[in-house]
C-alpha cells in the first residue's frame, strides 16, 4: 500500500510524521500546530535564539523551495 500515491496528503503527512517520531534518537521531537507558529506572538525572542532563525522558519512553515529559496507562490500568499 502506497499512502504517498493513494491517500490523501493529510493522510501521507499524518503517517510521515508518526514514522519519523518512532524513529530511535527522534523522541525530542514533537508536532506543533501550524497555527501556533504562524503566531507571530508565540516566536518572540526566538531571533535571539536561534541560528538562522528565518531560513529555519520558512522551512518548517514549507514556503521554502526545492533548492532554499522561497517559493514566489508562497511569499505573494504570505504578505
Amino acid at each position: 500500500h502506497d499512502l504517498e500515491s493513494s491517500g490523501s496528503d493529510s493522510d501521507y503527512a499524518k503517517y510521515w510524521v508518526e514514522m519519523f517520531l518512532s524513529i530511535k534518537g527522534h523522541e525530542i521531537f514533537c508536532e506543533v500546530d501550524e497555527d501556533y507558529i504562524q503566531d507571530r506572538f508565540n516566536l518572540t525572542g526566538l531571533d535571539t535564539e536561534v541560528e538562522h532563525y528565518i531560513k529555519a522558519l520558512r522551512r518548517i512553515t514549507d514556503r521554502e523551495g526545492k533548492y532554499g529559496h522561497v517559493n514566489a507562490h508562497n511569499r505573494d500568499k504570505n504578505k
